[in-house]
This record gives structure tokens, C-alpha cells and sequence, in this order.
């Protein structure tokens, strides 16, 4: 008998704690829900109160869109995401974890305008936002894209120009002074790069130019001026400039062999065979010429 009504008290118990668990859940908000990550349940009850208050023709709370947009984002449905944050927006609701989220969607969508619009938002709206660094890099990627060099030169400085030591930035900001022509520059900053991060192509490639421009040019100069005028003088002249030539040629080979190993493009091939055939390889000049065809 005991037995009985001790059963009959646990059971009483546990209806309870069911009960009042299954209470709970139901008055939990969309926010509550998110913030759980239940992103089904939290998209569910958004979706409800925006499908009444339209069939009422009541207008919809910003933040409902925002909530719901959030909750598509946690599910992955982009489509959705942007359809109601974009509905937040236009009732002028800003709320810095949509605008992260409209950043990584507007980037996956390839929509640049409306990135930019939103990375600027942040910049402005957020002064204090603890990733500012990173919104402002992704920034200014963006204006190598946009070709907004006036908007690139000031978010260098204002991420600390030539005392910037992240070699992703320093790479976007090579790019962007490669598009402009500034040969002053794109040496200083290639220089800078590879020294942060030795197999970085951009600034391999830059410095292999370099020197490959500098011997060749050097190269021709000397031999025309030798052709003109073969006298012992300036045959001796030829050799020692040849050596000077030598050297930044096997500069030059150094770093387009790191780029080629790395990504064997025909371009990488072309200069390489030029650079053995100055160097008198037949056979390896060959070789890379035969991968540039």
C-alpha cells in the first residue's frame, strides 16, 4: 500500500515538472528561442505573428523581420535571411548581429553593392565593435573590387598604414597600388610582404618582375652598347655588368621556381625559360618553355 501511494506521488511529480516544462516552452519568446538556438521553433513563431498581423493589414514590428531573418540565417536559409532582414532595413531597424549576418550573405550572394552599403554601417553605426579590424580589412578588399582608391587610402591609415603587420592586409593593399601603378609603393610593400609570409604569390610575383625587368633590361643595354663599340674597354665593361645581370636573374629564378611549385601557371613557365635561356640552361630553358605553350 505504501508502495502504491509513493508511486502515485513520484507520478504526481514528474506530471508536474512535464507540465511545467511544456508551459515554459510555449511562452518563450522568439528571442528566448534564439538565443537557445531552437532556430525551426523561433522561425516558426516569427513567421506566425508576420502572417497575422498581414492578414489583420496591421503593419509588422522590424524587429519581428530582423528575428525572423535571424532565425533563417541559423537554419542556412539565405534566401530567407535576406528577404526579412531586408525588411528590417527598410523600416530603418539596424541591429549589429543582422548586419554581421548580411555581410557574410550579401559576400556569398556576390552582391558588392549592398556589402559595402552594410560594412560601411558597421563602421559608422559601431564605432567600438571588437572585430572592427576585420570589417575594416574586408573593407578594403571590397575597394580593390570597386576601385574606390580613395576610400582604400584612408582605411589603410586608419588601420595604422605602414605599421600594419597582418600579411592578408598588407597583400590587398599590394593589389591595390598594383591597379593604380604606383611602382614606388607595390616594391616597398612587396618587399614588406615577403618578408611576413615567404610564399605569398602576390608579392613573389612582384619581386620576380622586378628583378627579371631590371637584368633584362640591363642585359640589352650593355650588349647593344658592346655591339656599337667592341673595343677591350668596353668588353670588359659587358662582363662586369653581365655579373651584376647574373645575379639578378638568379634573384628573378628564385622566386618565380617558389611560384611555379606552387601554381604552375604558363606565365610562371614563360619567365622561367627566359630565365635559363640568359642563364645559357638550354635544356631547362626549354623545358619551360615548352610548359608556357
Amino acid at each position: 500500500m505504501k508502495r502504491n501511494i509513493l508511486f502515485f506521488i513520484v507520478l504526481l511529480i514528474l506530471g508536474a515538472c512535464s507540465t511545467g516544462t511544456q508551459l515554459s516552452t510555449s511562452k518563450m519568446s522568439g528571442e528566448d528561442l534564439l538565443i537557445a538556438g531552437n532556430y525551426s521553433a523561433a522561425l516558426d513563431l516569427y513567421e506566425s505573428e508576420i502572417t497575422k498581423a498581414e492578414a489583420n493589414k496591421k503593419d509588422v514590428n522590424a524587429e519581428v523581420y530582423c528575428g525572423a531573418g535571424k532565425a533563417a540565417f541559423g537554419l542556412n536559409d539565405s534566401e530567407k535571411a535576406i528577404a526579412y532582414f531586408e525588411e528590417a532595413t527598410v523600416r530603418q531597424y539596424a541591429d549589429l548581429d543582422m548586419y554581421i549576418a548580411l555581410v557574410k550573405l550579401y559576400k556569398e550572394t556576390d552582391n558588392l553593392s549592398r556589402e559595402i552599403e552594410i560594412l560601411e554601417n558597421i563602421v559608422s553605426k559601431y564605432p567600438d565593435y571588437s572585430k572592427m579590424s576585420e570589417v575594416k580589412g574586408r573593407l578594403l578588399e571590397t575597394t580593390l573590387e570597386s576601385e574606390n582608391w580613395e576610400l582604400a587610402e584612408n582605411l589603410w591609415e586608419d588601420l595604422h598604414g605602414p605599421a600594419v603587420s597582418n600579411a592578408e592586409l598588407i597583400d590587398t593593399y599590394l593589389k591595390i597600388n598594383i591597379a593604380q601603378k604606383k611602382e614606388e609603393k607595390i616594391s616597398e610593400l612587396a618587399n614588406q610582404l615577403i618578408k611576413l609570409d615567404a610564399a605569398n604569390k602576390t608579392a613573389l610575383f612582384v619581386l620576380g618582375e622586378q628583378y627579371f625587368w631590371k637584368a633584362e633590361n640591363r642585359y640589352q643595354k650593355e650588349t647593344k652598347a658592346y655591339e656599337k663599340k667592341k673595343t677591350r674597354s668596353q668588353y670588359a665593361k659587358l662582363l662586369k655588368a653581365l655579373d651584376v645581370v647574373t645575379a639578378d636573374f638568379k634573384t628573378s629564378l628564385g622566386y618565380f621556381s617558389n611560384l611555379y611549385k606552387q601554381d604552375p601557371q604558363k606565365k610562371y613557365a614563360r619567365f622561367l625559360g627566359n630565365i635559363y635561356a640568359r642563364l645559357n640552361d638550354k635544356e631547362k630553358s626549354i623545358y619551360y618553355k615548352n610548359r608556357a605553350r
